[in-house]
């Protein structure tokens, strides 16, 4: 019988999606520390899902931004505006 060979340590996946820093109050952190730990749903998947849901509502109308925060219509719209 014969054995594979292995070339070192296996290869991690690749991660999917783009890396972005958030800087949270010490309240925000808490809280979110508190949920993660209580759900046992990792931090990054809670914060996906808060801005999956943010989205949602700002595009159905249901959320309004504060004054001086504008949201394009569409990202296409804004790109043509800055050009």
């Amino acid at each position: 019988m014969r054995r594979e060979q292995s070339h070192g340590a296996p290869k991690s996946p690749r991660r999917k999606g783009t890396p972005f820093t958030i800087y949270f109050s010490d309240q925000h952190t808490n809280s979110l520390n508190r949920i993660s730990r209580e759900r046992r749903v990792a931090k990054a998947e809670l914060v996906r899902i808060g801005v999956d849901l943010l989205l949602a509502q700002l595009a159905s109308g249901q959320l309004k931004l504060p004054l001086g925060l504008d949201l394009p219509l569409n990202v296409g719209e804004h790109q043509e505006r800055q050009l």
